[in-house]
């Protein structure tokens, strides 16, 4: 990634963000559309900065930085063990100052046409989810359950029917939740207790799924259930 340090701190303020999550707003790149930048949202950083709980006061050392420090150390992790990150992770380019404070930079994940993909919500809520996106939710399944990778909070919100260019496929990408948010990080020190936790994600995954469209039956989804048996067989 090529930056000119000139245009640094970025200038974020006037703009418009792309989406906004839980912790983080999500920002294109103002030089670079394969790119996104990702910054504490005000609010959260408020509430953190006000917190009086033992542990943020205490041992929190990354405070509203804390989802984007569990990501880059979960990538770090990624290379230690095989020196390339699993094909359902977002790609991490590292970090760009900008006028709302650090953000994170990731490759920017699009569809075939080029737009902005779309999350697993925004697909049953347009009734998208065929036997196509079922089959890419299966694939990613497995492969999610088999590598160490830690992911601390998975559901439809945080995943994103991504075009990969380099094999021509639709593909689901997890663009956060990314490691592991346990004081004692037992999925981080222990592969088989990670294995587990990750099959039960995946289990809430479908009630998730499941409920999303009974909620939106209207969207005439061509997939109207994941069935218990089906996501079992996944990650068996």
């Amino acid at each position: 990634m090529s930056q000119d340090i000139t245009h640094l701190p970025l200038k974020l303020s006037h703009r418009t963000p792309i989406a906004v999550g839980g912790h983080r707003m999500i920002y294109a790149h103002p030089h670079n559309d394969s790119l996104v930048l990702k910054v504490p949202k005000p609010e959260f950083r408020q509430r953190t900065q006000a917190s009086q709980s033992f542990w943020r006061r205490h041992f929190d050392r990354f405070k509203y930085y804390s989802d984007t420090a569990r990501e880059a150390i979960e990538h770090m992790a990624c290379y230690a063990a095989n020196e390339a990150r699993p094909p359902f992770l977002q790609r991490f380019y590292g970090f760009l100052e900008t006028d709302l404070g650090l953000a994170s930079v990731s490759g920017a994940e699009r569809d075939e046409e080029g737009n902005y993909a779309l999350n697993f919500t925004q697909i049953i809520k347009q009734g998208k989810f065929d036997k196509k996106v079922r089959a890419a939710l299966e694939e990613f399944a497995v492969a999610f359950v088999a590598n160490d990778v830690v992911v601390g909070d998975l559901r439809p919100d945080n995943m994103v029917y991504s075009f990969d260019r380099e094999t021509s496929r639709m593909r689901f990408v997890i663009i956060d939740g990314i490691g592991d948010k346990n004081a004692i990080k037992l999925c981080s020190y222990f592969r088989f207790y990670n294995r587990m936790s990750k099959r039960k994600r995946i289990k809430f995954l479908r009630k998730q799924i499941n409920w999303l469209l009974s909620e939106n039956a209207g969207a005439k989804n061509e997939i109207e259930r994941v069935d218990d048996r089906a996501m079992s067989s996944m990650t068996s």
